[in-house]
């Protein structure tokens, strides 16, 4: 949805099919969001739950999602609604997507993707994936193994998922996405992948796995500051069943530019299935992309 080029004042929806949320699977709602806005301030994007399709007839009931911040120039990094819980409504019901704006010397242009409404649990929704067996992070398979220089959402075929991140590739030279110090998967001739996550404070980058089989007790990685930045610092996390039960902090408050670091975890002990989440820290705490950290060549040892 956009003003530009248009004839203000402009007043614009974006409306669902219909759903019904008394027989979703369960109720919650999510999508992202993105803006290119020249820090545009008579621009409104809004979200409502609505009654009918007609937005001059419906009863409009406005929804509470994290959106997109408009950056001083450029696109935005894709931002994750949440999960909003229709729960308390009974019926049939759409979903509005309203661009307003009055007249201005620039006007915001707005993406929406990724709407998501009632999945999980019986119904014939999609089953829980089953847990990923092995012993390495499969980031050459990220965007489906392309490099993306643009900070947004990605995932791989086991399932890792990036989120505020960009997916960078190994090869000859350094010209972005495309970085010498990731060199090439050990013991074959693949280029080596990685995913650099943002410290931007208004849409922090993570990294995510998926549930893991087996074990852990020692967790290798690789990482690099692919850009010119002053700091690094993130948090490790060992997830079991949704909570924390290893967690670790590194930080680099002098790292070089392009140059290989290495980091171990060990003494972890966790059995059973598990997860591993990369969250940015964002140590000069600033709302643009600075403090990347690009993380790859992620492997793990099963407790023996």
């Amino acid at each position: 949805m956009t003003g530009y080029k248009g004839t203000a004042p402009f007043d614009s929806w974006l409306i669902s099919p219909a759903i019904d949320i008394k027989k979703a699977p369960n109720k919650l709602l999510s999508f992202r969001t993105q803006v290119n806005g020249y820090s545009s301030t008579t621009t409104h994007f809004e979200v409502y739950l609505m009654s009918t399709a007609d937005p001059t007839t419906a009863t409009l009931i406005k929804l509470n999602p994290t959106i997109a911040t408009a950056p001083a120039s450029g696109y935005s990094s894709w931002a994750e609604s949440g999960n909003l819980d229709l729960s308390q409504y009974e019926g049939t019901y759409f979903i509005g997507f309203r661009y307003e704006a009055a007249t201005d010397a620039n006007y915001a242009t707005w993406c929406v993707d990724d709407v998501k409404f009632g999945e999980g649990g019986g119904g014939g929704g999609t089953p829980d994936p089953q847990p990923v067996i092995g012993n390495r992070a499969d980031l050459e398979t990220m965007n489906g193994g392309a490099a993306k220089s643009t900070y947004g959402s990605y995932s791989s075929t086991q399932g890792w998922k990036g989120a505020n991140c960009n997916i960078l590739m190994g090869g000859d030279a350094d010209s972005n996405p495309v970085f010498k110090f990731l060199g090439k998967v050990e013991g074959t001739e693949t280029w080596a992948m990685g995913v650099t996550i943002n410290g931007k404070t208004s849409a922090v980058g993570t990294l995510t796995s998926p549930v893991i089989s087996g074990s852990i007790n020692e967790l290798h990685f690789n990482y690099a500051m692919p850009y010119t930045d002053t700091a690094i610092s993130f948090r490790v996390d060992i997830m079991k069943n949704g909570q924390v039960v290893k967690t670790e902090t590194v930080t680099n408050s002098a790292p070089v530019k392009l140059q290989v670091y290495e980091h171990t975890m060990t003494g972890l002990n966790v059995t059973g299935d598990f997860q591993i989440v990369f969250t940015n820290l964002s140590p000069t705490a600033q709302d643009a992309n600075k403090d990347r950290v690009c993380l790859f060549n992620i492997t793990w040892k099963n407790v023996e």
